[in-house]
Order: structure tokens, then C-alpha cells, then sequence
């Protein structure tokens, strides 16, 4: 049988049934136990093992087996203190949320009242750390108020690994994908949305448009890659959340967008631009106007004639599908290229400005 502990402030353990506690040097750690389970044949966690292993080991009795050679579950989140901070790591399971395992499912454990018992207010917990994306590290991120699923620590910065973030949403994304016709109503459990609220928060948008952003970057690749002969295509960032760029010269390397010269950085914002032009009416809320026009101002003098001519070849193809594309150049070759123009001349000490249709 796992027991519940507590320690002096020397660091040595002391029962008191309901925490345990150490100090490792100027940090104070303390257990909040939010379930524990005894009697389980160790073969649930490890298929090689049984009774008799547990047995052999002396050392496991009697805080993590039982005579009989089962184990114990326990399900616990630490709080850290440690310079005027407090810390929460892996906030367990949580109460009401839809889980696969039955013992962990819509449960109404007392894990806030010991959290509170021990010492803490979710209203000044300043972080809460998550080592991974388990379901039982992420549970107590939200709780349910009035139907609503909000921040159990509302004035904590959360942090996660960014890989798995973006794993769960790329995640959602198929399931979306694959579901959203055969069971709508499933796609805000607990499970995705407590992740929703609070990464909204700390990314400073909304996690809705994660799906919206892959969209534009895949449509801002294909252009991308048009006008780059196939040289390059973009990608999000798994780490910044900003643009990467994939290299196809190069093995296909991801770099940081910023590593871009100037002709091919005007390439890539232009093929953003075209792709949220494009994509823009679907993007915004229903009802919004569509994006008719566009306005591009300068950059031009930085391109090749080759990859000049490309450009253009886009810009007339925007045209041609019913927008209106604006520019602003000193590039006489691209200029001669539209079919409409103002062209701005000097006279005396003023202006004049007229307009050539080619």
C-alpha cells in the first residue's frame, strides 16, 4: 500500500495523511494525490512481470506493492516553491472529462479541496509545467463551471513541449477531416478544448486558427513553388509558430524564413499575400465582403528578369480570376505589363499623372 506523506522542513518524511512533502534545497515540493489505486497485478504495466518478480524485490513493500506481489497507481501532481513561485507540474486527470480508461472517466475526485488543504490557491499559481500530453498531466488545466469548460488556474503561463502541441492539433485536424460529417458533436470534448482555452491564451489567438493557418500556408507552397521554378515551399514552425521555408535545393531542409535573400523574401510574402487573397472570404466569418483587391509597393527592383516574368505571369493570372491587383513600381518591364497604368511624371515643378491602357 502507497502512503501519504508529509515532510518537516529538514526534509525528512512525516505521516500526516494528506501530502507529501519535500525540500530539496530552496525549492519545497509537495505531492497533491489526486487518486491511488492498490491490488493490481503488475502484468497491466509490464506484460514480463508477476507477483513472484514483485516479491523478489524487498524494497518495494511497502509504499509501491503489497505482500501479494500487487502494485499501486497513484496519480499525482507536484507544486514546486521555489523563489516567490509557485509551480504546478502535471495537473493529473481532472474531474468530468471523457476519458478511454473507465477508472479515469468522468470522474469527481476531491483534488481542489486538497490542493487548497495543503496550503495553495489556484488564483496565484504563477505556472503550470507539463512534461507531456498524457491525459493524466493535463486534467485539472480546466474545470467545469456552469457548462463551461475555463482556466482551473486562470492567472498561471501554462507550458507544453511545442512538438506535441502540434501533434494534437494536427491530430484534430484528421479527426475533423474524417468525422465532422459522422459525429459533429464530438469534436469539443474536454479532452481538445481544455488545451483550446489555454494555449489561445498563451499564443495571444485563438487555436481555431491553426486549422486556417495550415490552409493558407499550403496554398502560399503551391504558389510558392510556381514562382520559385520548385525551389522552395513554406511550412509552420513547430517551435516559433511563425514561417519556415522549405529548401528543395537543399535535401528539402526547413529553415527560418528570415534566412531568405531579399528577391526570395519578396517571393514569399507575395505568395502569402496571393494565397490570402485567395483564401480570405473563406477565412472570415460569414457574411464578411471578399478581398477584391490588392496592393503590392515595391520589392520589385529586387528580382531577376526571369523570375520577374514569373511574377508578372501570376499577377495577370490574379487578374484574370476577377481581382483587382494594384502595383506600385519603378520597373519599367513589369510596368509595361499591365494592362492599365498611372504613370506619375515630373513636370516643372509639379506633376502629372495619366493614364496608359497597353
Amino acid at each position: 500500500m502507497v502512503r501519504s506523506m508529509a515532510t518537516s522542513e529538514t526534509g525528512d518524511v512525516v505521516a500526516n495523511g494528506s501530502a507529501q512533502r519535500w525540500v530539496v534545497g530552496a525549492a519545497r515540493i509537495t505531492s497533491i494525490v489526486e487518486d491511488q489505486t492498490d491490488g493490481i497485478p503488475p502484468a497491466l504495466f509490464f506484460p514480463a512481470a508477476d507477483a513472484a518478480t514483485v516479491r523478489r524485490h524487498g524494497w518495494l513493500r511497502p509504499r509501491f506493492a503489497d505482500g501479494d506481489g500487487n502494485v499501486g497507481l497513484r496519480v499525482q501532481a507536484f507544486v514546486v516553491e521555489v523563489a516567490e513561485q509557485v509551480i504546478v507540474v502535471d495537473p493529473c486527470v481532472g474531474n468530468g472529462k471523457v476519458r478511454e480508461q473507465p477508472w479515469w472517466n468522468e470522474q469527481t475526485w476531491p483534488f481542489m479541496q486538497r490542493f487548497r488543504a495543503a496550503g495553495f490557491d489556484p488564483d496565484t499559481v504563477d505556472l503550470v509545467v507539463h512534461t507531456h500530453l498524457h491525459a493524466d498531466h493535463v486534467g485539472w488545466d480546466t474545470h467545469l463551471v456552469d457548462g463551461r469548460w475555463v482556466p482551473t488556474f486562470p492567472q498561471a503561463r501554462h507550458v507544453y513541449v511545442g512538438a506535441e502541441i502540434d501533434e494534437v492539433f494536427e491530430a484534430r485536424l484528421a479527426l475533423e477531416e474524417a468525422a465532422v460529417e459522422l459525429a459533429p458533436d464530438r469534436l469539443e470534448e474536454p479532452h481538445i478544448g481544455q488545451l483550446r482555452a489555454l494555449v489561445e491564451r498563451e499564443r495571444g489567438g485563438n487555436i481555431g486558427d491553426h486549422r486556417e493557418l495550415h490552409q493558407l500556408v499550403a496554398g502560399a507552397s503551391t504558389i510558392l513553388g510556381d514562382l520559385s521554378g520548385g525551389a522552395y515551399t513554406l511550412a509552420v514552425d513547430a517551435r516559433s509558430g511563425g514561417f519556415g521555408v522549405v529548401d528543395h535545393t537543399n535535401a528539402s531542409q526547413v529553415r527560418s524564413a528570415r534566412t531568405l535573400s531579399g528577391g526570395e523574401t519578396f517571393l514569399a510574402s507575395l505568395a502569402l499575400a496571393l494565397a490570402l487573397a485567395d483564401q480570405v472570404a473563406g477565412l472570415a466569418a460569414e457574411g464578411t465582403a471578399r478581398l477584391e483587391s490588392l496592393f503590392l509597393d515595391e520589392g520589385f527592383g529586387t528580382l531577376d528578369a526571369d523570375t520577374l516574368d514569373v511574377v508578372a505571369t501570376a499577377l495577370d493570372e490574379l487578374g484574370a480570376r476577377g481581382r483587382m491587383v494594384g502595383v506600385v513600381t519603378h520597373v519599367r518591364e513589369l510596368a509595361d505589363r499591365l494592362p492599365v497604368r498611372f504613370e506619375v511624371r515630373k513636370i516643372g515643378g509639379s506633376s502629372a499623372v495619366e493614364r496608359v491602357e497597353a
